[in-house]
C-alpha cells in the first residue's frame, strides 16, 4: 500500500501548518506581554521584537506560498476559489506593505523598534522605548499621524482612530 499525497492534501497540510504557526505566534505574543515568559524570569524586549519579526516573516511566507499555490491557473481549484485566493493575496501584500512602512517611519522617529499588526478591525502597535507616561503621551500624536497618513495612502476603507492601540515596551 503506497501513501500518496494529492495536491489538495498537500494544501490542507500547509494550511494546517500555517494555522499552527499563527496560533503559536499569537500565544507567544499574548503570553509574553510585558516581558514575562510562561516559565518565569524575564525576556528582554530585544529578544521579543526579534522573535516576533522572525515569526511574522515565517507566517507571511507560508501564507504567500499557500495563496499563490491556490491562485495559480493550473491549480485544481475552481475559478471562483482562485480569484478569492488572489484577492486574499493582494490584501495580505497590502497589509505587509502598510505594516512595514509604518514600522519604518516609527523607527525613523528615533525609536529602536516597532511592531505593527493590522487586522481587519484593529491596528495594534508596540513601540520599543523606555519612556515614562508623559513622554509616551508626547509621542502619541506623532505615532497616530504616521498610522493615519499611511492608512489613507492605502485602499483600506474608513479609518477609525478608536480601533488603534499603541503600547510601549522598555
Amino acid at each position: 500500500m503506497k501513501f500518496q499525497l494529492t495536491k489538495r492534501k498537500k494544501i490542507f497540510i500547509l494550511v494546517g501548518m500555517f494555522a499552527l504557526l499563527a496560533v503559536t505566534g499569537y500565544l507567544n505574543f499574548a503570553l509574553n506581554k510585558g516581558g514575562s515568559p510562561v516559565g518565569g524570569g524575564t525576556q528582554s524586549s530585544a529578544t521579543f521584537f526579534t522573535t516576533f519579526h522572525a515569526q511574522r516573516a515565517d507566517e507571511r511566507a507560508a501564507s504567500i506560498a499557500i495563496l499563490s499555490s491556490m491562485a495559480a491557473e493550473d491549480s485544481a481549484y475552481s475559478a471562483e476559489a482562485r480569484a478569492n485566493a488572489a484577492a486574499q493575496l493582494m490584501a495580505l501584500l497590502a497589509n505587509i506593505h502598510y505594516e512595514n512602512t509604518v514600522e519604518g517611519l516609527i523607527r525613523a522617529k528615533d525609536f529602536e523598534d516597532a511592531i505593527v499588526m493590522k487586522t481587519n478591525d484593529n491596528i495594534n502597535v508596540v513601540v520599543k522605548g523606555d519612556l515614562n507616561k508623559e513622554q509616551q503621551e508626547d509621542c502619541m500624536p506623532s505615532i497616530f499621524g504616521i498610522i493615519l497618513e499611511q492608512f489613507n495612502a492605502g485602499e483600506f476603507g474608513e479609518f477609525d482612530i478608536e480601533k488603534v492601540f499603541v503600547s510601549f515596551m522598555a
